[in-house]
């Protein structure tokens, strides 16, 4: 486990991600590097299930894997701090649509050709600025757990429109939702735990694209299951 820290608040996610990737694999040789945020967790039964769906990757390709949105609901319980513990249904469309946007596996062998670069978001990788050909892994999927409480829903969206918003290069269509939770919360700033579901299914409209097209679409609980045993 390393630690660093930016001395810049502007969101830089795409620049800084891969010169930690670039770092860490100058450290040691990665056969694969998985870009996570921290309020991402992989969804796989085990290690045997991930090495095999890595092993398909040929050395010029990298992996996409499928995002299943985590969905905060009134009955959750509120003395429960651990997200994992507490937030256990995912949005499910019907008919599965899956991820129109899915976030990257890389390996090694592409991390280490010149002109590497992460694309905002973890959602794709350029060579060179060329796009690096993509493949969709079965078997395993990221939990995404966007939106946890009241107060991180607030503090995220200040903070990540600020953010976003203060880079010269900033283009309109990074981070988008922001914005539109920001003027939500000018126009109305107690947030109640419906209009955290809300913003969550946003999130899956983003995702799945079930935004742009009439599907049907329930609550399903699947709780991630941690590996220790309590926070």
């Amino acid at each position: 486990l390393m630690l660093s820290r930016e001395g810049y608040g502007i969101f830089y996610q795409g620049p800084s991600m891969t010169q930690l990737i670039k770092r860490a694999c100058d450290d040691h040789p990665w056969d694969f590097i998985i870009p996570l945020d921290g309020d991402e967790f992989l969804r796989v039964p085990d290690r045997a299930t991930l090495e095999a769906a890595l092993a398909d990757l040929d050395p010029a390709s990298i992996g996409l894997s499928e995002v299943v949105n985590y969905i905060p609901t009134a009955s959750d319980d509120p003395d429960e701090l651990d997200v994992l513990r507490r937030i256990v249904h995912c949005a499910k469309t019907k008919p599965d649509t899956g991820s129109k946007i899915c976030k990257v596996i890389i390996p090694g062998a592409v991390i280490r050709q010149p002109g590497f670069s992460l694309n905002e978001g973890h959602h794709g990788v350029c060579i060179d600025g060329r796009p690096v050909a993509e493949r969709r892994l079965e078997g395993l999927s990221l939990a995404h757990f966007p939106v946890r409480s009241i107060d991180q829903f607030i503090l995220r969206t200040i903070l990540c429109r600020l953010a976003w918003s203060s880079r010269s290069d900033y283009n309109p269509s990074w981070g988008w939702h922001y914005g539109t939770f920001f003027k939500q919360l000018k126009s109305k700033p107690a947030v109640s735990a419906a209009d955290l579901t809300a913003a969550a299914l946003l999130y899956d409209d983003i995702y799945t694209g079930s935004g742009q097209a009439p599907v049907g679409r329930a609550l399903v609980r699947e709780p991630v299951t941690p590996a220790y045993d309590r926070l």
